[in-house]
């Protein structure tokens, strides 16, 4: 039964003259007041419950909430503080990653690194951030009962909601849009737990090289191979060992006794540089194993059988004795020099070509007399050339100092023409004559145009036919060079046991770059780059960061605000006012004995409202749901 408006006026009265009897704040020595059990309004505020004999001063007096900025800012001003450093500190970080990005690591000036120092200002930012929020959903606590009836258990749900994501989801799942800002203050305090990934995520640190202007890099190419200035005459036709280059005949030397492939040379100050589009004077070989094409007659199976190769060339093995041991061809060759036939017009620009028959396989009887027969009738022959060319390179590289290239186009060079610059050395006329070259689909047109002295290409032609026209027998016996008087080395007892084509492949790579680099080359420059760490920020992973802050910000701005323009006191998350706080007809003192299970599901069940009225001072109990 609801209390008349009369009987509303009489109470009135009589609380104002027991105020006026007993100052505020001291309890009074009798209750004049009829007892509880006189009271069965469900709306039974208006009468001061028997237990309340007394009303604590801080709630009974009017709060004197001030009206300007200074009394809001004693009221706020941690949290303003709080949502302030977390604007800037996530302001800074912004500045910083804007200032640095692109830049150097190496030109950071902090001891401390990069992602260090970002991630201790987002740190900042958040803890700053979830201070602000939790003082915002204190007050919003307090807001959820002011004039509106809403379960005591939403008491809890909001202390809890300010302790972590696990509350603050079980607010936005009880609450949502009954709560619109505790609810969105809840997901500030949710997805804070995605700051430090999310900050983590913007830096990226990838090497990059970029040119440095003071410093170059240089790559040798060669449209000329003219060594030394040689001369044609009749009169200098000797030994070619004597007139090839020393470098030439290093390259070629070496290509046979090592297994190592050349590799190109280049020169750059810092290690890494990039040329593009490079075509020089090269020498191509190659090899074709033709065994299976080979006609084998052994007239006699155990010390001698002839080989015809598909060429027209022919050559023998043979297997002797001499002081009880048995001695067998294990190489054979036959070259010739293909000088003579390049010098006509339109003609490739070949150097040589030659056949060759390697003795080596492995042993596969049990005799030595039925191996002897074996290894004369299991030959392996091949059949290679080798001539000038041109080799161009799309990219060559250096990184670290390490050349790296992609795999060049080659063309084969043909005879365009011939010049000739005189000189007098002697007494008689002579003169150096020029060979001149162009890649042979290009003819007749404005390709680059390559130049041989035809003393030098003659000489090379002539050493290598030579190096190839040589036999060799186990121990060194029966081991001849074919040609005549010839000079050069018998390498018989290399080339017999390897691989022909890799062989005569690493000479013509180690050929190239003798004539690559040699006096007549010339130099590629181009500007070198140094490797560096550089900073990337990923600018979108801050969209997460800034959008949370931006709303916090605004929370707290619009709870402030708000405070200031009701009557309902700043109380926050304050624990002690609780316990100026009685509800009539909620006596948890035996739930309070049965744990805080049995206390939440009794206060989901108790409606309490605080009364505009009475200016939050007081929760009154509307009724049960």
């Amino acid at each position: 039964m609801i209390i008349k408006q009369s009987e509303k006026v009489v109470m009135e009265q009589i609380i104002h003259s027991l105020e006026e009897d007993h100052p505020v704040g001291d309890p009074p020595h009798g209750s004049i007041m009829p007892s509880s059990g006189n009271r069965n309004s469900d709306y039974d505020s208006l009468q001061i419950e028997s237990s309340r004999e007394w009303i604590p001063e801080t709630l009974n007096e009017k709060p004197t909430l001030g009206k300007g900025c200074w009394h809001i800012w004693q009221l706020w001003k941690w949290e303003i503080l709080a949502s302030l450093l977390s604007v800037v500190s996530l302001v800074l970080v912004v500045i910083i990653l804007v200032i640095e990005n692109g830049r150097p690591l190496d030109d950071w000036a902090w001891s401390i690194g990069p992602t260090a120092m970002i991630s201790f200002a987002a740190t900042i930012s958040k803890a700053s951030l979830l201070v602000a929020v939790s003082g915002v959903i204190g007050q919003l606590k307090w807001q959820n009962f002011y004039g509106q009836t809403n379960s005591l258990f939403d008491l809890q749900l909001f202390d809890d909601s300010t302790r972590g994501p696990l509350g603050a989801a079980a607010l936005i799942w009880h609450k949502n849009i009954k709560a619109t800002l505790a609810s969105l203050a809840a997901v500030v305090i949710i997805t804070s737990l995605l700051v430090d990934p999310f900050i983590q995520l913007v830096f990226d640190f990838p090497t990059l090289s970029k040119l440095t202007p003071d410093e170059v890099g240089t790559f040798q190419k060669t449209t000329i191979y003219d060594p030394s200035g040689n001369f044609d005459d009749l009169f200098l036709t000797s030994y070619a060992a004597s007139f090839v280059s020393e470098r030439m005949q290093s390259a070629i030397i070496q290509a046979v006794l090592s297994e190592t492939p050349s590799s190109l040379t280049a020169s750059c100050s810092t290690g890494n540089c990039t040329w593009t589009e490079i075509s020089t004077l090269a020498v191509c070989g190659d090899c074709t194993n033709v065994t299976a094409r080979v006609r084998i007659i052994c007239p006699k199976p155990d010390s001698h059988c002839d080989y015809y190769l598909p060429s027209g060339s022919n050559m023998s093995g043979t297997a002797f004795e001499k002081d009880g041991n048995i001695y067998m061809s294990e190489w054979n060759s036959s070259a010739k020099s293909l000088y003579q036939s390049s010098q006509k017009l339109g003609s490739l620009a070949s150097i040589t070509s030659f056949d060759a028959v390697q003795l080596n396989a492995p042993f596969q009887s049990e005799t030595v007399l039925s191996h002897q027969i074996y290894l004369l009738s299991h030959p392996t022959a091949w059949s290679c050339s080798m001539s000038f060319c041109s080799k161009t390179y799309a990219s060559i590289g250096m990184k670290n100092g390490v050349v790296i290239m992609s795999d060049p186009r080659v063309r084969n060079l043909v005879n365009v023409g011939t010049t000739s610059n005189y000189t007098t050395p002697f007494p008689f006329d002579t003169q150096s004559s020029l060979l001149h070259l162009q890649e042979e689909a290009s003819i007749n047109s404005s390709s680059i145009e390559y130049i041989i002295n035809k003393a030098d290409y003659s000489n090379i032609a002539n050493y290598l036919t030579e190096i190839f026209s040589t036999d060799w027998a186990a121990g060194g016996f029966v081991a001849s060079n074919k040609v005549e008087g010839v000079r050069s080395p018998n390498f018989g007892w290399k080339l017999a046991m390897h691989d022909l084509a890799l062989v005569v492949q690493r000479m013509a790579e180690h050929m190239t770059e003798a004539i690559r680099t040699s006096r007549n080359s010339t130099l590629d420059v181009v500007q070198a780059s140094r490797t560096k760490a550089y900073i990337r920020v990923y600018f979108a992973w801050l969209a997460l960061p800034i959008a949370i802050t931006v709303l916090s910000f605004v929370l707290v701005t619009w709870v402030v605000l708000g405070s200031g323009r009701d009557k309902l006191p700043t109380l926050k998350n304050s624990n002690l006012v609780l316990l100026a706080y009685e509800i009539d007809g909620w006596a948890p003192e035996d739930l309070v004995r049965q744990g805080e299970a049995a206390l939440t599901n009794k206060a989901k069940d108790v409606k309490v409202t605080l009364p505009t009225e009475y200016e939050g001072t007081r929760f009154v109990r509307v009724g049960y749901s």
